[in-house]
């Protein structure tokens, strides 16, 4: 376990993953950048209910992530993916966690265009799941997406979730209404999925 000296508060800092391929760390101002690149893309804005985000309010969500430490929850908790062979930040995976009393959360991730495709955005959502029920001891995840976006479907089945739900125009993209498709995952079932990984 380590700490991070923060406004000079001591915290203890948040589980750095590793994968074949890459490393899950905690964000950095210096990320900025990287960040940018594939969370302003027209490809991830088609599809999300979100703005472009200036460089500004980008500085302080990066400032505010880094400063979060392992008991953070009622927020989003990003990491980034870092490509191990250059060191390249190519996105993100996140969860929500609820109150500790919930023991749920709410998965999500995003890929530079140009990392996609290449099965990194498995590899780092398996590393998530295992870091949710894991560490944060979470009973339930789950997942939210435009029933349009295939290759988020497509990794939740990956991942064994199931579909739970569909709620019809729930969701306003750029003046366009979007069916929305709801996943679900416990943790008796991550775990038998994995088994059956091998």
């Amino acid at each position: 376990m380590s700490t991070a000296t923060i406004g000079g508060i001591v915290a203890t800092t948040i589980t750095i993953m590793h994968t074949e391929r890459l490393h899950l760390r905690r964000p950095r101002v210096d990320d900025l950048e990287a960040f940018l690149a594939y969370r302003n893309d027209p490809a991830n804005l088609r599809l999300q209910p979100i703005e472009p985000m200036s460089q500004a309010d980008a500085s302080q969500f990066l400032l505010a992530q880094a400063g979060l430490d392992k008991h953070a929850d009622n927020c989003w908790i990003m990491f980034a993916i870092e490509r191990l062979r250059d060191s390249r930040m190519i996105g993100e995976v996140g969860i929500y966690v609820e109150s500790a009393a919930k023991r749920a959360g709410d998965i999500g991730w995003s890929l530079h265009r140009d990392a996609c495709a290449q099965g990194y955005a498995i590899e780092a959502a398996r590393a998530l799941v295992d870091y949710a029920f894991g560490e944060r001891q979470l009973l339930r995840l789950t997942a939210s997406m435009s029933a349009q976006n295939e290759a988020c479907i497509r990794l939740c089945e990956r991942l064994g979730m199931r579909r739970e739900a569909t709620a019809s125009k729930a969701q306003c993209v750029d003046g366009d209404w979007h069916d929305v498709h709801q996943y679900g995952l416990s943790r008796s079932e991550w775990a038998g999925h994995r088994e059956l990984e091998g």
